[in-house]
Order: C-alpha cells, then sequence, then structure tokens
C-alpha cells in the first residue's frame, strides 16, 4: 500500500486533512489495489461536558476538507464520517476538487454524514476524470451539494458511477460512461 490516513479525528473539519489555500496532489500508484487510503477519519466529536451534557461539535469532510485546489489521483476512502456534511470529503464553494483514476480505481465506500450515507459534499467544482476504459472512479455513497458543479471527462472511456442519490449538483458529461444507480 502507498499510504493511509487511518482513524484520525478533528473536533472540527477535515478527519485527516485540511486544505486552505493550498494546490494540493495526493497520487497513489497505478495498477495497485491498494494506492492512497482513507480510512475511518472524523470530522466532528461528540462528547460529554462536565455538567453531563452531550455536545456534538461541527465537522465537515470526515477525511478531506477542501477550500482550494485538490487532485487526489487512485484513492480509497472507506467508513470515514462528519458530524454535519461530507462524509469523505468537503469541496468548499472556493474549491476545486479533481478526482482522477488513472490506471486504476478511486472509490468511496461506507461514509457517512450527519449519519446518513455521503461520499462528497460539494459546493464548489468537482471534475471527474477516468483516464482509460479499465479507469473507474466509484461512488458507492450518496453525492451531495450546495449549487456544485460536476465535470466529467472521460475521453478514453473511462467510466464514472453513482450507485447512490447524486444531488444539488449540475453534472456536465463529457466523454466515456456515467452510471447512475
Amino acid at each position: 500500500k502507498d499510504v493511509a490516513f487511518a482513524q484520525n479525528t478533528s473536533s472540527g473539519n477535515g478527519g485527516a486533512i485540511y486544505n486552505d489555500g493550498v494546490k494540493s496532489k495526493i497520487t497513489g500508484r497505478s495498477y495497485t489495489t491498494s494506492g492512497i487510503q482513507f480510512n475511518s477519519n472524523q470530522a466532528g466529536v461528540t462528547y460529554t461536558d462536565a455538567n453531563g451534557n452531550t455536545v456534538t461539535t461541527v465537522g465537515h469532510g470526515g477525511a478531506i476538507y477542501n477550500t482550494s485546489q485538490m487532485t487526489i489521483t487512485n484513492a480509497t476512502l472507506n467508513n470515514n464520517q462528519a458530524t454535519e456534511e461530507g462524509g469523505a470529503i468537503y469541496n468548499a464553494a472556493s474549491g476545486t476538487l479533481d478526482i482522477i483514476a488513472n490506471s486504476g480505481t478511486t472509490s468511496f465506500t461506507g461514509n457517512r454524514a450527519n449519519g446518513v450515507s455521503n461520499a462528497v459534499h460539494n459546493a464548489g467544482q468537482m471534475n471527474l476524470t477516468a483516464n482509460s476504459a479499465t479507469d473507474s472512479i466509484i461512488f458507492n455513497d450518496a453525492v451531495t451539494g450546495t449549487s456544485g458543479t460536476i465535470n466529467i471527462t472521460n475521453e478514453n472511456a473511462g467510466s464514472v458511477k453513482f450507485n447512490q442519490d447524486v444531488s444539488g449538483n449540475t453534472i456536465n458529461l463529457s466523454g466515456g460512461t456515467l452510471v447512475i444507480g
């Protein structure tokens, strides 16, 4: 495996990574099944205060919170959680998020936000690119948004699969295969 971000916790946004104002790239190796892994990270926490009251802090982006430009290639994002939006990733209105499958797969499974299935909450621009016919980006969790844009560019017949609901985004398709449901 390349790198694993596992069981990190933030009392606020971005359980493993908070990207603010920096152009970032996270790339897993091609032709591997592991690539970069984000597993069981948590944004926002629930605790009991000194008076015995249950307190939950606001957390967006169980694994990643992005307000800038971020590229993620050949990654697996599983079982991440946020107390608010973006079970695995929260892409803010100012953010540009590029998710790429290049000689591999990028997938989202078991991510939750506010207790329900949620891979990504996109309020900005999200670009999805699967470079070849054997490459795929798979969302096994819902994708939500707040007036976000999802651009899908699969010039060499790669595929993007949304196996759950997609809401609050405008989707633009430029080649390749798009599967919903």
